[in-house]
């Protein structure tokens, strides 16, 4: 597979803006949206199952509908293996983490609740003990980007592997794991139940549990591009939490703290920020954003339930996710402080 540098600009168009005078636009800004062949710096934005996964994508489309006139583009990578994938050497990198301990819960209210999407809908209602989950094997091999709606179609980029793989071989690893003694998870009652039902059947400390088989290898492949990310010239380390705030203001502060770390554009770049956060923020004016960052929020006590998968992370996984929280806390961009009075 060759891994060319650069990358292609996404062709999406919406409606066209009023026509500005060319004495008023930004250096490289052209009349015409950029064509498929146009060639683009390598901006990547790294993201993983349960770490943001929608956030950035929709941020990443607001983005790029800014800069179809302009000789930049910037992709979302979904990395969910831990397959090395190569990158081109002038490649820019924003890599968005999250706290294993917030992942696992997170994952753990959303995989049993009733506000799942279509896809997730599907791999979590098929029964967890039926043959195909149980012979599952690693088929996390990198692959070039196809085109993804209105994001570019990159040249040169690679995923690391497919989520959907990544999280069939994390029910296999979870119906795995409840034959182990240390564990002591509660098996499936009968072999047509789904992993959602599994979770909504069991107590708090065996769902936990069985979450942390599922996530393992989202996590590990977190772990590994964390640990790439230290060796490139271009990688800065973001935590999605970070983009959880109350204030719209403060989660587009985080917005061009990235925009900067990918060497966009100066002059577009409060511009960027701020059509990202309105398209993919929490605290997001639009009905539409806060309805899906509320999917994602998860639900119930979740306190009580980060503590309780502490207690396990103490006493039965030797301190894993902590050591693994700590790992990730290194190089992570600061929080901006907003100016007073914004």
């Amino acid at each position: 597979m060759s891994f060319a540098a650069g990358m292609l600009c996404s062709a999406s168009a919406a409606a066209s803006s009023p026509a500005t005078p060319m004495s008023l636009q930004p250096s490289g800004w052209r009349s015409q949206p950029l064509s498929h062949s146009t060639p683009c710096p390598a901006r990547i934005i790294q993201v993983h199952h349960k770490s943001g996964t929608e956030m950035v994508r929709a941020g990443a489309r607001a983005i790029n509908e800014v800069l179809r006139y302009y000789r930049h583009c910037v992709v979302s990578v979904d990395a969910s293996c831990t397959t090395a994938c190569a990158m081109p050497d002038d490649a820019c990198v924003a890599h968005v983490h999250r706290n294993p301990f917030e992942m696992i819960v997170s994952g753990y209210f959303y995989h049993s609740g009733d506000n799942t999407v279509a896809w997730d809908q599907k791999w979590l209602s098929e029964p967890m003990m039926q043959e195909r989950i149980l012979n599952e094997t690693d088929g996390c091999v990198p692959f070039e980007y196809k085109r993804d709606g209105a994001l570019p179609v990159p040249r040169g980029v690679c995923d690391g592997g497919n989520t959907k793989n990544a999280l069939y071989l994390g029910l296999r690893d979870a119906v795995l794991a409840t034959q182990l003694p240390q564990f002591k998870l509660a098996l499936p009652a009968k072999a047509d139940e789904s992993y959602q039902q599994y979770l909504r059947r069991v107590d708090v400390r065996s769902g936990l549990l069985a979450e942390y088989m599922v996530t393992k290898r989202t996590r590990d492949a977190m772990l590994a591009a964390h640990s790439r990310g230290t060796k490139m010239g271009c990688h800065t380390s973001f935590d999605f939490e970070q983009f959880q705030t109350k204030r719209l203001v403060e989660c587009q502060a985080m917005w061009q703290q990235l925009i900067i770390a990918l060497d966009l554009p100066g002059q577009l770049r409060s511009r960027l920020a701020h059509a990202a956060a309105i398209a993919s923020c929490r605290a997001s004016t639009s009905t539409d954003v806060k309805r899906v960052a509320r999917r994602h929020s998860g639900g119930g006590n979740k306190t009580e339930v980060v503590d309780i998968l502490k207690e396990l992370d103490d006493h039965l996984l030797g301190g894993e996710l902590q050591t693994q929280a700590a790992s990730l806390r290194e190089g992570l961009v600061a929080v901006p402080q907003p100016e007073a009075g914004s």
